[in-house]
Order: C-alpha cells, then sequence, then structure tokens
C-alpha cells in the first residue's frame, strides 16, 4: 500500500520475467511468507519472490494448470483454489507450492491438482465466492458468458452437480424496447441473445440465442398489431 494525499492506494511493482514469456496477469494471490502466485495468459502459475518468478507450476508432462488465462486464485483452508477460461475449478496442494526451491531456467514444478470439477461446457469462469454459513462448501461463480452458477466444492460422493442460478447477457447491450401492452421490455446483444423479461415479476420469459450480435430492435406498435 502507498499513502498518498487522497488516501492509501495499491501500490504496483514491476516483475521481471527473465527468461519466462511476458504475459498479462488477471488472478493473483499473496502467501503468508509474502510471495506471490499469479496465473498466466498460458494458463500456468508463477510463484514470485522479490519481483522475480522463482517457479513455474504446470502439470504433468508439461501439460498447463488451465487451457487459456487463470482468472483467480484464493487461499482456502490451507489449499489454492484457482479458476480459469476453461470453466474448471482446480485445487492444489499449498505446501508443495509454497516450498518449491527456485528452478533452473526451463525446469517447471510438475504437480497434479488434489482436486478439480468442470462446470459446464461453453463457460469461463472470472470470479468465485464462498458462502460462508457455517461450514458450507457451496461457493458462486460468474461465468463470462453471462451465467452464475452454483458449485458444490466438497468433491465426495454425494456432491451436487453444478447449477446455473441465473442468466444474464454477456456482452454490450446495444438494443431494448419496452411493450406497449403489457409489463414486458426486449433486449438484445453482443452476445447474440435476444431475451424478454417481466419487470413486474422480475422474470425472463423467453430467451433465444442466434450466431450473430444483436445491434438493436423493435417492438412492433400497436398501429401495426394490436397483439404485439
Amino acid at each position: 500500500m502507498a499513502s498518498t494525499f487522497t488516501g492509501y492506494k495499491l501500490q504496483g511493482n514491476l516483475g521481471k520475467f527473465g527468461k519466462t514469456e511476458i504475459s498479462d496477469i488477471e488472478g493473483y494471490a499473496e502467501l503468508p511468507d509474502g510471495k506471490v502466485l499469479s496465473g498466466s495468459e498460458w494458463g500456468n502459475m508463477l510463484l514470485w519472490d522479490g519481483g522475480l518468478i522463482q517457479t513455474e507450476i504446470c502439470r504433468k508432462k508439461n501439460k498447463s494448470c488451465h487451457v487459456n488465462s487463470i482468472q483467480q486464485i484464493t487461499l482456502n483452508e490451507g489449499d489454492i483454489y484457482t479458476i480459469g477460461d476453461d470453466g474448471c475449478i482446480r485445487v492444489w496442494d499449498f505446501e508443495t507450492i509454497d516450498t518449491a526451491e527456485p528452478s533452473e531456467e526451463g525446469i517447471k514444478l510438475e504437480i497434479e491438482p488434489l482436486n478439480e470439477l468442470k462446470v459446464g461446457n461453453n463457460v469461463s469462469l472470472r470470479s468465485m465466492v464462498k458462502d460462508f454459513t457455517d461450514e458450507s462448501t457451496t461457493w458462486y461463480a460468474q461465468d463470462a458468458n453471462g451465467s452464475i452458477w452454483c458449485v458444490d466444492l466438497s468433491f465426495s460422493a454425494t456432491s451436487e452437480e453444478p447449477k446455473q442460478l441465473f442468466t444474464f447477457h454477456s456482452g454490450t447491450i446495444n438494443g431494448i424496447e419496452c411493450c406497449p401492452l403489457a409489463h414486458l421490455f426486449a433486449t438484445t446483444a453482443e452476445d447474440g441473445s435476444v431475451k424478454v423479461y417481466n419487470y413486474a415479476s422480475c422474470e425472463i420469459l423467453a430467451q433465444r440465442k442466434f450466431n450473430k450480435a444483436g445491434t438493436s430492435l423493435r417492438w412492433l406498435p400497436t398501429s401495426v398489431s394490436v397483439h404485439s
């Protein structure tokens, strides 16, 4: 943190990638000993110490931890949870990662996740929060493709399947129009979907997905059709 005239703010620190490919970083977590664990665009984890990459973590046979970018890294009850663009949640052993010795150039730490869950096809996870009521294993995950998911991370034989709680547009909403006869409105967006809502009951009454992005829409006036 840095003290400024407008209050405390996060102070950035330039990481030195060395011979590791430069990457934008979305998800990271600060470990108790001051090290930082971050994701990468290609799906591996990077363990940082003092602004330098100490170790790159991948799966066995040089398989990436996630397909594409890791979006969030969370410490939970002695384990490390990661989520990514591939729609997967994976759990890793904290001690194995935190105590990893600095690797020689080009050498990676190869480990396998303790547990993993694929939330669904065409799911791109962005963030995840835990339900902290009692000893719950329920988490809520945000999907960049327009959904909120409820997931059970007990990883037991009785674990419930991921449940889609809500659906929304993903991307910019380009058109919105109200019905002249009822408490309804319709929207269309960049994701190619059209949705019809009842704003009195806060329900989605109908929705359809198209191959192209929507740019605008029009609800027919009563002069054209009294059933519009």
